[in-house]
């Protein structure tokens, strides 16, 4: 979905391949650290360059979690304001000077954004997520290393963290989208209390997951599976397989 000029699936998708890589880059150092040493002397570089360069990766998907965060609040701003799309030249000078393209740089700190969400478009608005949440303290001291690393040039962020970062923007994402959507408060009033309902009774069956993974998955797709083969050959000329798995 893009929102403005904000393609929400490409940058997401883009920002989830520099966590794959650096994840990658950061278990290939612990685990085989002497394939270093070999780049090292066949790029006649040396192995301190190597792993700093390594290093400054790890600093990019910091920046790109919090640019991801904050361009996506800021055109979902220009978004739902029309911005550039409209001929009222009065409410495009408005918003021009107000939230200029090259200024306006919004705070998306957790509970900022709910505020200012609630405050300037939705009267009432509340996250389905509370900031009381793991997840969320995890994402918004990403927000402090990445002042920190941008005003001092001090990076203190632990790579283990950043797999939480990447499910609350996901999280937050979703929630812009279906602001976007137009969807009303009372159908997103109803949809968050059905997500609270199913929490609730997840928590009651800690196990649900569990048994389902190791039981009830594999003979589904056993299932899947031997139907798909059946149908290929009872019924190879009225069949394709793409559509039998849509069938299925």
């Amino acid at each position: 979905m893009e929102i403005f000029e904000f393609d929400c699936d490409v940058r997401f998708e883009a920002l989830l391949d520099i966590y794959s890589q650096v994840k990658k880059i950061k278990n290939s150092r612990a685990e085989d650290i002497a394939q270093y040493r070999i780049l090292a002397e066949n790029t006649e570089l040396d192995l301190p360059t190597i792993l700093n360069c390594c290093d400054n990766y790890e600093r990019s998907l910091l920046i790109e979690c919090y640019t991801f965060a904050e361009q996506l609040f800021k055109n979902f701003y220009y978004e739902l304001l029309d911005f550039e799309r409209n001929n009222n030249k009065y409410l495009r000078l408005f918003i021009q000077r107000k939230i200029p393209r090259d200024k306006f740089s919004p705070d998306v700190f957790f509970a900022n954004i709910e505020g200012s969400i609630r405050s300037h478009i939705l009267h009432g608005f509340k996250f389905i997520l509370k900031d009381q949440n793991h997840e969320i303290k995890v994402y918004d001291e990403m927000i402090k290393s990445r002042h920190r690393y941008a005003h001092s040039g001090v990076y203190d962020f632990d790579f283990n963290n950043f797999e939480d970062v990447v499910k609350v923007l996901d999280y937050i994402r979703f929630e812009l989208e279906l602001i976007t959507n137009k969807w009303n408060n009372a159908n997103r009033d109803e949809f968050g209390k059905d997500i609270k309902d199913l929490v609730r009774l997840l928590n009651k069956c800690p196990d649900v997951e569990e048994k389902y993974i190791k039981n009830i998955r594999p003979k589904l797709k056993c299932i899947k599976s031997e139907s798909i083969a059946f149908l290929k050959s009872e019924h190879q000329t009225a069949y394709t397989e793409d559509t039998i798995k849509e069938m299925l």
